[in-house]
């Protein structure tokens, strides 16, 4: 539901008391309308608070004047969709779309990574995408690449534990089972198992801070599966 957990209490209420955090946005726009100038859009981004975490949200939208008996504007008809997974799906079809480029440009196996890598970290907000290689025998991993917003980061070549990348599953790692968390604790991500044969060579890991909250639907698209192999 687009109210969520703020649907006690909407029926009747004050819409600056519902949605308080986009009051700033959509409190002009009702101003307008309320002198006579309907407005509307199909594609409306707002940050909504509506289970206890801030989410961008799309909508389609219209705002109309409604006219009492003296011919003036004494309210507002606001008639709206939610168009967030239509949005995030499009999105989604064009990452595919640029990574599939990647891969079809680049022939090297370090360009094609970065390449790939820095791709994915643009793509997921605010997200850390690292691809470490683990040593044989120990629990940890070096990192090979890593990438922010986009940006390569400065932690290539450190050692790092591999629980740290594993989100403290390492023994499910190990064992060629993506490990992926949500929606629990300070920080939300997935890591893939990359096999060769029966031992775990490399991670393929991204992290991002629970409150940036679309890494938790990324998770759930790729769901938790069997891991990959190194040819």
């Amino acid at each position: 539901p687009i109210l969520g957990d703020k649907k006690d209490g909407a029926l009747g209420g004050d819409v600056r008391v519902t949605w308080p955090e986009i009051w700033p946005t959509i409190g002009p726009m009702w101003a307008r309308v309320l002198q006579g100038d309907p407005n509307g859009s199909s594609d409306l981004a707002l940050t909504i608070n509506r289970y206890g975490y801030f989410e961008t949200c799309h909508f389609a939208y219209s705002y109309s004047p409604v006219y009492g008996d003296g011919g003036r504007p004494e309210g507002v008809l606001v008639t709206f969709v939610e168009t967030t997974e239509t949005v995030q799906a499009e999105r989604r079809r064009a990452f595919q779309l640029e990574l599939a480029d990647i891969l079809r440009r680049e022939t090297a196996s370090g360009p094609l990574l970065r390449a790939a890598l820095g791709q994915v970290g643009a793509h997921v907000a605010d997200a850390t995408v690292t691809y470490a290689e683990v040593r044989s025998g120990e629990d940890a991993a070096v990192i090979v690449e890593q990438w922010h917003d986009g940006a390569r980061t400065a932690q290539c070549g450190r050692t790092v534990p591999l629980a740290q990348l594993a989100l403290d599953m390492p023994e499910r790692l190990g064992a060629g089972e993506t490990v992926w968390l949500a929606d629990e604790g300070s920080m939300a991500g997935i890591a893939v198992p990359l096999m060769d044969g029966d031992r775990l060579a490399a991670v393929l890991a991204l992290h991002a801070p629970l409150a940036v909250h679309r890494i938790g639907d990324e998770v759930r698209e790729l769901g938790p599966g069997d891991g990959y192999s190194v040819p």
